[in-house]
């Protein structure tokens, strides 16, 4: 039997993963890291998202994302809340000649070395000025 430490370093190193791959954009990677049956669900100003499974999962965040031509992961944390696991990550993007930054925080389900469920907070795309 795993032992509780083993677990959670289990549970960090997916959700560590599936960070690093966002900020990478790279959505096969996002996709390997969450579970089939895997339940998505986000709010954003304005709106609210859902899907299922990794394949619809990352198609919401490809829709989000794959219009910027800079992504720039700033700081990420991933940590442990009771069962879950939490991710907050901020990046810095230029999209159509315009600079944001945005803020999501995300608390995963993992078990059996998958996410199998996400429910994520988005700050949504702020204005920012130019970096120097």
């Amino acid at each position: 039997m795993a032992s509780a430490q083993s677990e959670l370093d289990a549970r960090r190193q997916v959700c560590a993963a599936y960070v690093a791959f966002l900020g990478q954009r790279d959505y096969a990677g996002m996709a390997s890291c969450i579970a089939d049956d895997a339940r998505f669900r986000a709010m954003t100003p304005g709106d609210l998202h859902e899907a299922t499974g990794p394949a619809d999962t990352t198609a919401v965040l490809r829709e989000w994302f794959s219009d910027a031509d800079v992504f720039e992961l700033q700081s990420s944390v991933v940590d442990a809340v009771g069962d879950r696991m939490r991710l907050a990550y901020t990046v810095r993007l230029r999209e159509n000649g315009e600079w944001y930054v945005f803020q999501q925080q995300a608390f995963c389900e993992v078990a059996d070395g998958s996410i199998r469920g996400i429910s994520l907070l988005c700050s949504g795309f702020r204005p920012v000025d130019p970096p120097a």
